[in-house]
């Protein structure tokens, strides 16, 4: 992306032997002038100039700024910017100074950008789940009256691509709502902790016994009460212990444990799994993340799991950090109420 379209040509211009008193006003007023006789440029002028130059005339104040082009990508022309500490630069082509370039006008398109994006985003993620859901629908449809196995394990594969894209559809629409872009649909109500991990173990029993996964749990006798918007944070849950499965070999094991620490609750989900290698673990709870990877039997990560798992527990003003190491395994740690009293 290039600043051409950015380029500010309507600009004032002040002659180099104006007096800086009649021009205070002016630089106030558009944050730069330049200083300009005859067709020829001599710079530009801005109130970082007038305060570490205080001169009488104007060609004076001017403080060398360096010039940039048209085809210089955005992110090129802020990093000159915070390494000048100019926010405003003299744009020139073929050598011939035809504007200028500011760093609020950059930030305004970029943020402007970013909202267009977003809007795209969730437009298409509404539109396309209608139809993934009419296809998972077909699919169970056909499943009833297919007898070829041939056929019935092509519509598997219809069903876990659906499934899939259908996951990345309702990660895209949680994401605006967790980043507070729009309204947070539910109530958070007083839920009792360790019945409510028992709820979202049972939920993963299916997915775990598919690799023969053991999910064992250990809870704190103490019952623990803590205002949680439920579904949500049942997502979370699920996430970690989901990704557990996923990354654990067959025959492996998961461990939920809670303790109390405190006025704080800790919570503990274990897997037996392959681990999270050291350079992708700076990564792993980032938007996007590059980090994902397959599971065990080749099973599809989304990469925005970790940082949607993120998002809930800190809405419920909770921590989460992880402990790993290859081939040893990964504890994620979830500590709510440090605040609050049980």
């Amino acid at each position: 992306m290039v600043i051409r379209n950015l380029i500010q040509k309507n600009y004032t211009i002040v002659v180099p032997y104006a007096g800086i008193e009649s021009l205070r006003h002016l630089v106030a007023e558009s944050s730069a002038v330049v200083v300009m006789e005859n067709g020829t440029f001599h710079g530009v002028l801005t109130a970082t100039d007038l305060l570490l130059q205080p001169y009488n005339l104007a060609i004076d104040c001017i403080i060398e700024k360096p010039g940039v082009s048209p085809s210089h990508s955005v992110n090129d022309t802020i990093d000159v910017m915070r390494e000048t500490r100019f926010r405003v630069l003299p744009v020139f082509e073929a050598e011939r100074f035809i504007g200028l370039i500011s760093y609020d006008d950059i930030i305004e398109f970029l943020s402007r950008v970013v909202n267009e994006q977003k809007t795209i985003v969730q437009s298409v993620a509404h539109d396309l789940k209608n139809p993934i859901n009419s296809i998972m629908g077909l699919s169970s449809l056909l499943r009833a009256n297919l007898i070829k196995e041939e056929n019935i394990e092509l519509l598997d594969y219809t069903d876990k691509a659906c499934t899939y894209a259908s996951d990345i559809i309702n990660d895209l629409l949680l994401i605006p709502e967790l980043e507070g872009d729009q309204d947070e649909e539910g109530e958070f109500e007083l839920t009792e902790i360790n019945s409510f991990l028992e709820e979202c173990t049972e939920s993963m029993l299916t997915l775990a016994a598919a690799k023969n996964i053991e999910i064992a749990c250990e809870l704190v006798e103490k019952d623990y009460y803590f205002p949680v918007h439920r579904s949500k944070l049942k997502r979370a849950i699920n996430n970690l212990i989901s990704n557990g499965i996923k990354f654990t070999p067959e025959n492996g094991t998961i461990g939920i444990s809670s303790v109390v620490d405190g006025n704080s609750l800790l919570i503990k989900i274990k897997d037996s799994g392959i681990g999270i290698p050291l350079s992708t673990q700076p990564f792993i709870f980032n938007k996007f993340t590059k980090a994902k990877r397959l599971g065990t039997r080749g099973e599809k990560s989304i990469g925005m799991g970790l940082y949607i798992t993120r998002q809930i527990i800190e809405l419920h003003d909770g921590y989460l950090w992880f402990q790993s190491a290859e081939k040893a395994g990964t504890t994620f740690f979830i500590q709510l109420g440090a605040n609050q009293q049980n």
